[in-house]
């Protein structure tokens, strides 16, 4: 089915679908140019496990995000099994809040996304991690995509870097 809808903030539509047009229990989000490289049974078993909330099939690599003492790697939205139930039941939301004032993210490259404020996606892992629920990570490969329009990246994923260097 088509829905048409406003292009607002990706966090933002997220929360919308999550709570007022997706029914299912499990839901898969991910960007337009992500595609499954196979079938995601295994992350569909690992969303099953007690108190998970996200397999991230894509998660951020570029900082991490701190909490309890415990460097966590992001989940980012790039590509998402979610137990819709805990998010809407805990009003766990993907949309960030205006300012910065929690400030668990950190070690993020200089210049990257105007330092400390949060990405998409990342005050809800923040948020699922206080609660006490898991954020889990899929199999290395079952996602690909083209990371900011990055051809020699996914080159570089797909043969090593040896064999690209013999290709050009």
């Amino acid at each position: 089915e088509l829905i048409p809808f406003m292009n607002f903030p990706h966090g933002m539509k997220i929360d919308m679908f999550l709570r007022y047009i997706i029914p299912a229990r499990t839901v898969f989000i991910c960007d337009d140019d992500a595609y499954c490289m196979r079938p995601l049974g295994a992350e569909l078993a690992l969303l099953a496990l007690p108190r998970t909330a996200v397999v991230s099939l894509r998660p951020r690599v570029a900082y991490r995000i701190r909490y309890g003492g415990e460097d966590h790697l992001p989940m980012g939205t790039y590509a998402l099994l979610i137990n819709r139930e805990i998010v809407v039941r805990e009003h766990i939301r993907f949309h960030s809040p205006r300012g910065d004032s929690h400030r668990r993210i950190f070690n993020r490259p200089a210049g990257f996304k105007n330092g400390l404020s949060f990405d998409t996606g990342d005050y809800a892992n923040e948020r699922i991690l206080e609660l006490g629920y898991a954020v889990r990570y899929g199999e290395v490969g079952g996602v690909r995509g083209f990371m900011a329009l990055t051809q020699p990246r996914l080159l570089l994923e797909c043969y090593g870097k040896e064999r690209v260097k013999r290709m050009i």
